[in-house]
């Protein structure tokens, strides 16, 4: 397999498969809950929503670019006074999805290959990137679980493959 075929295969499965059960998660939190922390220092679950389709968008643009920057979590804009609703949040992450689809979509082999400095200090190739937002979402995925649960709401199975 070709480098860009191996980020394709890691793509897909990240769009198929993790997304698609973290946007149900997500879409199960009732509104008036979104702001719910299981403690304190924690973040809210829509600020851990959030989180997970912004680093998306970070992660798209330095495969896109070759170089990874903080500021590009919000290369689509956010008001999260108007993210009140689980749908409107899961909205927001069917938009930060159409845009790293548009620079899978659009990669050379070339660009499958090339080192991207990331701002953790490393530098990484857009395949290993791919697998931390595999590792970011399940992860984050986990803790929306909980949340549901603490609010007395059975989480939607992970599982659904159709």
């Amino acid at each position: 397999m070709t480098k860009l075929e191996l980020v394709k295969q890691a793509y897909n499965r990240l769009h198929n498969h993790i997304y698609k059960s973290f946007d149900k998660i997500v879409a199960a939190m009732p509104s008036d809950k979104l702001d719910m922390k299981p403690s304190p220092e924690n973040m809210s679950f829509k600020q851990i929503a959030l989180h997970v389709y912004q680093t998306a968008l970070m992660v798209g643009n330095a495969i896109k670019t070759g170089q990874m920057d903080k500021a590009d979590t919000q290369l689509i804009p956010l008001v999260p006074e108007e993210l009140n609703t689980a749908a409107k949040i899961v909205a927001y992450g069917n938009q930060v999805k159409a845009q790293l689809t548009q620079v899978i979509e659009h990669m050379s082999e070339a660009d499958a290959e090339k080192p991207i400095i990331t701002t953790f200090g490393i530098t990484m190739n857009p395949l290993r990137l791919l697998y931390v937002l595999q590792e970011e979402a399940i992860h984050h995925r986990g803790q929306l679980t909980i949340c549901l649960r603490m609010v007395g709401i059975k989480p939607p199975s992970i599982y659904d493959y159709s």
